[in-house]
């Protein structure tokens, strides 16, 4: 129940309700312009420019994994490069408008990097969640 719940609001928050425009509207979307949103974010709620950095280099390697030979009839109709940029997009629709003050370390590794901050911890799983919902929406999953 618990995990529908997660997946219904990611697909929310991903934009992908079941509409034939979607098609057309899913290429209007820009990458870059999705990118520049999330470190204008990033800038705007105080994460040092290290951390911006490793988030961003994260974010961008990760996406360029998804593959357009895995797209599913809707994912081929947007093209690669509008699914990568609708899972910018969802970040961007769900963080928060405001973090909390606190800047504490989650004592945690991921992304390879030991001891991420909370609010770094906050976009990776942002990510996670949002790339999960193009996997199930626009992606022929295996």
């Amino acid at each position: 129940m618990r995990i529908g719940a997660v997946a219904t609001i990611v697909l929310m928050l991903f934009g992908l309700e079941a509409t034939p425009a979607l098609a057309a509207d899913c290429r209007d979307i820009s990458y870059a312009t999705e990118r520049a949103k999330l470190q204008r974010y990033m800038s705007s709620h105080d994460y040092p420019r290290n951390d911006q950095a490793f988030l961003l280099a994260g974010v961008d390697r990760r996406v360029r994994q998804m593959r357009e030979s895995d797209l599913n009839e809707r994912g081929a109709a947007c093209g690669i490069k509008a699914v990568r940029a609708q899972v910018l997009g969802c970040m961007n629709r769900g963080l928060p408008p405001r973090l909390p003050s606190t800047k504490r370390n989650t004592g945690k590794a991921f992304w390879g990097k030991a001891n991420v901050s909370a609010p770094s911890a906050l976009v990776i799983g942002m990510f996670h969640a949002c790339t999960g919902a193009a996997l199930e929406v626009m992606f022929s999953v295996k």
